[in-house]
């Protein structure tokens, strides 16, 4: 057996160039920038007083979803995250680090059905309605303690840290790029497109949830974090949330840059969190909404 001189890694990256330079007839000057990604910040480093554990749910379908709990000594509340759309837990292991920092909290993250380490399909449906028992998993973790419960969503995570915080009571409610309904996001995106016509099929359109729906009946503080560059998380959307909610406590704060710059790892994004945490603290959770 002959064994290739060229790593099996790079042997993809060898043939397609090759098939272009064959192809076109012309020769291609290729230098590092063409192979190496990197970050052009580095990410900050996981704080090692964080102890990481796996945790698991099994739902009233049987399906189970999986995650973890990242416990920090001294930590006096807990934190929900639901991450974005195009996410895992692992792909937000550093968020969720830079959020038990920012907060001094306990974060609890699953991954969704059919993401990551959980069974089951994905859908916007199960993505929202699996919310609630990942909600009382969390509370029963520390049953009898007065510990507030913060719930944060990122991006197409508003939709069950909202759905959350509409069902049960909870310490505040932190939104991430948000959107208000998957009508408004749906138009976001074609607008984004810049001429391209979007028509959602009827796996989207028969959809009924909409964050904007469910914060209305949120009286927790919320804290509503947006980039002012970002084409989906919209201020006319901003603007809906924030009229949506009856909250007497609700703060706004635009960072610099587009969605991904709506991260807990962001120092601007981290300052708005802080004084956000400030203005609240000591408050006790919601009352349980009244429906």
């Amino acid at each position: 057996m002959v064994r290739s001189a060229v790593p099996a890694r790079w042997l993809s990256f060898v043939i397609a160039l090759g098939i272009l330079s064959a192809v076109s007839g012309c020769t291609h000057r290729v230098g590092q920038a063409v192979i190496l990604h990197a970050r052009a910040e580095p990410r900050p480093p996981m704080s090692d007083a964080v102890s990481q554990a796996n945790i698991d749910l099994a739902l009233a379908d049987g399906t189970t979803v999986r995650g973890w709990v990242l416990s920090r000594p001294g930590s006096r509340q807990d934190i929900l995250f639901f991450y974005d759309n195009a996410s895992t837990l692992l792909d937000a292991m550093s968020t969720l680090y830079a959020v038990s920092d920012a907060l001094e909290a306990d974060v609890f993250a699953f991954d969704y059905r059919g993401y990551g380490f959980s069974e089951g399909v994905p859908s916007l449906r199960s993505m929202v309605d699996d919310a609630l028992p990942e909600y009382e998993f969390v509370r029963a973790r520390h049953a009898g303690a007065e510990r507030p419960l913060v719930v944060i969503g990122e991006a197409l995570g508003t939709a069950p840290a909202a759905r959350v915080a509409s069902r049960h009571p909870v310490g505040s409610l932190i939104l991430m790029s948000p959107f208000s309904s998957f009508a408004d996001l749906v138009a976001a995106v074609g607008r984004a497109t810049h001429g391209c016509k979007v028509i959602p099929d009827d796996s989207v359109s028969r959809i009924d949830l909409s964050p904007e729906t469910d914060l209305r009946t949120v009286t927790a503080p919320i804290l509503i974090v947006h980039g002012k560059g970002d084409e989906l998380a919209t201020p006319d959307m901003v603007r809906k949330l924030d009229a949506a909610s009856p909250s007497p406590a609700k703060t706004e704060c635009a960072v610099d840059g587009g969605r991904s710059d709506v991260r807990p790892e962001n120092p601007q994004v981290r300052a708005c969190v802080a004084q956000f945490q400030r203005s609240v603290s000591g408050a006790a959770a919601s009352p349980p909404p009244v429906r």
